[in-house]
């Protein structure tokens, strides 16, 4: 179980990282007056960082329990959601291609709109099938 506490601490960490960071850049977003594009950030992050809630009491649960954090049921879960979020990121990426050219300055921007699209797909398939109960 040591791996496995490790590995909820560094998720744990990396998640305050990232809140840490999103709320420094939108305290000095907010000084400098937001912009519709700001406000646009805001929800994708969000949103990520509440799916990732249920990993983190997942995993909880599970060390409390003295169980393994992944089964053959939860490695399944997980491929079939990488899986469909592959082809739905595909799509997306095609999307913002075609669509992207009049929303973003750089692009950069539409590179992490890109990778916050497909992991926000990633976590919702995961959920998905986490959730169902014939894989």
């Amino acid at each position: 179980m040591d791996k496995a506490k490790t590995k909820l601490m560094l998720l744990t960490l990396l998640i305050g990282m990232v809140t840490t960071t999103f709320g420094i850049w939108f305290y000095f977003s907010a000084k400098q007056g937001l912009e519709l594009r700001d406000l646009i950030l805001v929800g994708p992050v969000i949103l990520v960082l509440l799916l990732i809630i249920p990993l983190i009491t997942r995993s909880l649960k599970s060390i409390k329990e003295k169980t393994p954090l992944e089964d053959e049921r939860t490695t399944k879960a997980k491929t079939k959601a990488a899986s469909l979020a592959f082809y739905i990121s595909i799509y997306l990426l095609l999307a913002i291609g075609y669509l992207g050219d009049g929303f973003f300055e750089r692009p950069s921007q539409a590179t992490g709109a890109g990778v916050m699209g497909m992991a926000i797909i990633f976590l919702l398939a995961w959920l998905y099938f986490e959730r169902k109960s014939n894989l």
